[in-house]
C-alpha cells in the first residue's frame, strides 16, 4: 500500500467534521502558496499599472487645462503668447533699467541744465574762451519704443584760461558739484607764461535725448 493511500484512508476515518476542517485548513494553505507565486505579482503588476495610468491622467488633466487656458487666451487675443513674451521682456527690461540706474549716476535734462550753470559759474577766476554743448551720443539703444532703458551720453566742451595753479582749483571745484560727471578729454597748452588754455570734455549719462544747451 502506498503512503498516499494510506494517509487517504486515515483521512477517511476521521469524523466527518474533522474531515471538513482538514479539508479547509489545506484548501487556505494551496490558496497562499498559488497566491503568493501567482496572483501577488499578478496583484503587483495590476496595482503599478494603476498607479501609472493615475499619473498619466493627472499629467492629461493638467494639459488639457493648460490648453484650454491657452485657447480661451487666443479667442480673446490672438496676439495672446506673444503680448505675455512682450510683457515678460519689458519687466525685464524694468529690472535692469533699475540696476542700472543704482549702479551709475544718471543726470536728467534738468539737471544738465544746473550742472552747466554750475560749470561757468566756478570759472569766475578764469576766462571763459569758449562753451559748447555737444550732440548727444547714445550709448544703448533700445528699438522698443515702449520701453525707455536707452542711454545717452551729454558732452560739454570747454576753453578756459589762466594760470596753472586757479585751472587747478577750478577742476579741483568742479569735482565737489552734487552732479555726477566724467572727464573725457583735457587738453592743457601755454599760451604766455603764466598763462594757459584748457580745452576740457566732461560728458553725463542720462536716459533723456533731450539736452539743454548753453
Amino acid at each position: 500500500m502506498s503512503r498516499w493511500q494510506v494517509y487517504q484512508d486515515k483521512f477517511y476515518a476521521l469524523p466527518q467534521k474533522r474531515r471538513g476542517f482538514w479539508l479547509g485548513a489545506g484548501l487556505i494553505a494551496v490558496t497562499a502558496l498559488v497566491g503568493g507565486q501567482v496572483v501577488q505579482p499578478q496583484w503587483d503588476s495590476w496595482r503599478s499599472s494603476l498607479q501609472q495610468e493615475t499619473r498619466l491622467q493627472q499629467e492629461l488633466t493638467q494639459l488639457q487645462q493648460t490648453a484650454g487656458q491657452t485657447q480661451r487666451a487666443l479667442a480673446g487675443d490672438p496676439n495672446a503668447a506673444l503680448t505675455a513674451q512682450q510683457q515678460q521682456a519689458n519687466e525685464r527690461l524694468a529690472e535692469i533699467r533699475q540696476q542700472l540706474r543704482e549702479k551709475t549716476a544718471y543726470v536728467n535734462a534738468k539737471d544738465n541744465r544746473a550742472l552747466l550753470q554750475a560749470v561757468l559759474a566756478e570759472a569766475d577766476n578764469l576766462v571763459v574762451i569758449g562753451a559748447e554743448a555737444l550732440p548727444p551720443e547714445p550709448l544703448l539703444m533700445n528699438t522698443d519704443s515702449n520701453a525707455n532703458t536707452s542711454i545717452y551720453q551729454h558732452r560739454l566742451r570747454l576753453r578756459i584760461k589762466g594760470s596753472y595753479f586757479e585751472i587747478r582749483d577750478y577742476f579741483a571745484a568742479l569735482e565737489e558739484l552734487p552732479w555726477s560727471f566724467y572727464w573725457h578729454r583735457l587738453q592743457y597748452s601755454v599760451a604766455s607764461y603764466p598763462q594757459g588754455e584748457v580745452e576740457v570734455e566732461i560728458y553725463t549719462l542720462s536716459m533723456e535725448q533731450d539736452y539743454v544747451g548753453v
